[in-house]
């Protein structure tokens, strides 16, 4: 995980607005989405931030229906 936010080779960082289920404001949330092997099979890892802070990391199967919608927001960096 810290390699993923450190240098996010093979990454891709979005940003996307979101409103906040509580206060009903909105704000901008990171997401880091890379690809890992995890004991030979491919995973997304979804490393989401808002605040400068590191909120959630989920791990998702490359065959999942969800992993295409984890690509949310602007693309704002990528690396191949």
């Amino acid at each position: 995980m810290k390699k993923s936010i450190v240098s996010p080779a093979h990454a891709g960082i979005y940003v996307a607005f979101v409103r906040d289920e509580v206060t009903g404001r909105i704000g901008l949330r990171f997401r880091v989405i890379r690809a890992i092997r995890v004991e030979g099979r491919v995973m997304f890892v979804a490393l989401d931030a808002s605040k400068g802070q590191l909120e959630a990391v989920t791990l998702y199967p490359r065959e999942s229906k969800r992993a295409g919608a984890l690509r949310k927001g602007k693309l704002i960096f990528a690396r191949k």
